[in-house]
C-alpha cells in the first residue's frame, strides 16, 4: 500500500503533464521532490513545465540537473536551444542545437528548430538546408511541417 501512495503523486504528475497543465506540474513536482531529489523525469517535467509557460530562467536550472542525472542530452541541449533562441542568444542557440544533433543526429525537429533560428538571424539557406534536411528525416512531422511553414 505504501508503494500506492508513492506512484499516485508520480501519475497524477505524468497526466498533468500529458494534458498540458504545468502550473499543476510544476507545484506537485516540488510536493514530489521532497522524497525524490534525484529522479531525472521530476527535474525534466519541472523544467518542460517552467519553458512551456515561457518561464525561461526558472526552466534553466531543472533542466541541468536532469542533464546531470542522466537525462537525454539531446533532449536537454534542444530546450537549452529554444530557450537562448526565445532570450535571443543566437550563439548559444546554435551551439546548443548542433550539441543537440551531435547527440541525437537524426532528430528531424531539432533540425527544423535548427532552421528557424538560421531564418530568423537571416541565414535563410542554411535554414532551407536544415528544413530539407527535417522533411527527409520525416516527411510527416506535423511539427516539422509547421517549421517548414515558417522558414
Amino acid at each position: 500500500m505504501n508503494s500506492e501512495k508513492e506512484n499516485t503523486p508520480m501519475a497524477l504528475i505524468e497526466h498533468y503533464f500529458a494534458i498540458g497543465r504545468y502550473t499543476n506540474v510544476i507545484s506537485l513536482v516540488k510536493q514530489r521532490m521532497a522524497e525524490d531529489m534525484e529522479n531525472k523525469e521530476l527535474w525534466y517535467m519541472l523544467a518542460v513545465s517552467h519553458y512551456s509557460i515561457g518561464q525561461y530562467e526558472e526552466a534553466f536550472e531543472p533542466f541541468l540537473k536532469a542533464f546531470q542525472l542522466g537525462y537525454d542530452k539531446g533532449v536537454i541541449y534542444y530546450f537549452l536551444g529554444s530557450i537562448y533562441m526565445a532570450t535571443e542568444q543566437w550563439q548559444k542557440a546554435e551551439e546548443s542545437f548542433l550539441e543537440a544533433l551531435h547527440n541525437n543526429p537524426n532528430d528531424a525537429y531539432v533540425y527544423s528548430a535548427y532552421a528557424i533560428l538560421m531564418k530568423m538571424t537571416g541565414h535563410r539557406k542554411k535554414g532551407s538546408l536544415l528544413v530539407e534536411k527535417a522533411l527527409a528525416l520525416d516527411p510527416n512531422s506535423t511539427a516539422v511541417l509547421y517549421h517548414y511553414s515558417l522558414t
